[in-house]
């Protein structure tokens, strides 16, 4: 029997959900799904919260007591970031490692359930590869910011801080998620970016030994669900068993996914280019470190009862939502950014 099983045999409640980002790509979608089904749902922003303000993060969930709150609050652009390498005063420091754990603390003085969402980029990046090619949620993340971009070492940062709070006595849980997508949205996703250079004869080469492992933002939302509700049970687990991997259920190469991706929405069969790492590195020596291996998520699709989509059915779900939005009018990829 899994922990979800067994939580719906005890007392359904009806959980005040607080979350932190909530007008990002992902975020925003969460909430619009989630708001559905719970009537206690608030989401907040950088102009409501500033999470790198502890005193105010603390102020803030003790004035509102929500039962559960989720930190989708991130900054997220890993070139820019690079720039800030080394510098604890930047913003992705403050927002990605120092805001996790004023959330974690505020979240342990008053018993709230703690949902972080972190990244793939925690772990070691090009040329660095775990024997098996793949991350389970409880393999070693990277050690040094050496081995990781700026970006990927302030989120494995705000893994560890989330870690060392809670482990005073508190309810948390980490989910990693990658390249997460969805049908419409005002910024452009990993699926629909690179639709949207394809239709303008802009998409570079892609990597032909990179894995890609998308997240759905809807499946995600499914499983966040399913995570408040096992609450509980899930307290008692180890602390390496508290971090989760909602991505598909298998792994296509970078070049594979943009050439299924681009198929499905034109009807024709793609006219891309593929490059490997070593190559591309070779290239551009001063590119950050992009992650090369896939995560894995069997441990988190056994606890949640779930079988997460695979990445020909994200591609599939992807143009049944557009085509249903009315956003796909040819199978020419102009129409479809």
């Amino acid at each position: 029997m899994t922990l979800l099983q067994e939580s719906r045999e005890g007392l359904k409640w009806s959980p005040i959900i607080f979350t932190t980002g909530g007008e990002g790509l992902v975020g925003s979608r969460f909430h619009k799904l989630i708001s559905q089904e719970y009537a206690q749902v608030t989401s907040t922003d950088i102009d409501k919260i500033d999470i790198t303000d502890g005193e105010a993060v603390n102020h803030w969930i003790e004035k509102y007591r929500p039962d559960v709150l989720i930190n989708f609050s991130a900054m997220t652009d890993v070139r820019a970031i690079e720039k800030e390498r080394g510098n604890l005063d930047g913003g992705a420091w403050r927002v990605n490692a120092l805001g996790a754990e004023n959330l974690a603390e505020a979240c342990l003085t008053n018993k709230a359930f703690l949902i972080h969402i972190s990244t793939d980029f925690v772990f070691p990046g090009y040329p660095a590869v775990p024997e098996a090619g793949l991350f389970a949620e409880d393999a070693e993340v990277a050690q040094s910011p050496d081995e990781v971009s700026w970006y990927g070492w302030t989120k494995r940062e705000g893994e560890r801080l989330v870690q060392e709070k809670m482990r005073r006595g508190g309810e948390y849980v980490i989910v990693r998620i990658t390249r997460p997508i969805r049908a419409e949205f005002e910024r452009d996703d990993f699926a629909r970016n690179i639709l949207k250079l394809y239709s303008e004869g802009r998409l570079y080469p892609m990597m032909n030994d990179m894995s890609a492992s998308p997240t759905y933002i809807d499946e995600l939302t499914e499983a966040l669900k399913r995570l408040i509700q096992i609450r509980q049970p899930l307290f008692f687990s180890q602390p390496d068993q508290r971090i989760l991997h909602v991505v598909s259920c298998d792994q296509m190469t970078i070049f594979d996914y943009s050439d299924s991706l681009i198929r499905k929405f034109t009807g024709k069969e793609p006219m891309i280019e593929g490059v490997m790492m070593k190559d591309f590195y070779e290239q551009h020596p001063n590119m950050y470190k992009l992650p090369k291996a896939g995560l894995l998520s069997d441990y988190t699709q056994k606890l949640l009862g779930m079988r997460f989509m695979s990445c020909r059915e994200q591609i599939e779900e992807l143009y049944r939502q557009r085509e249903a939005l009315g956003l796909i009018v040819s199978r020419d990829p102009v129409f479809v950014s």
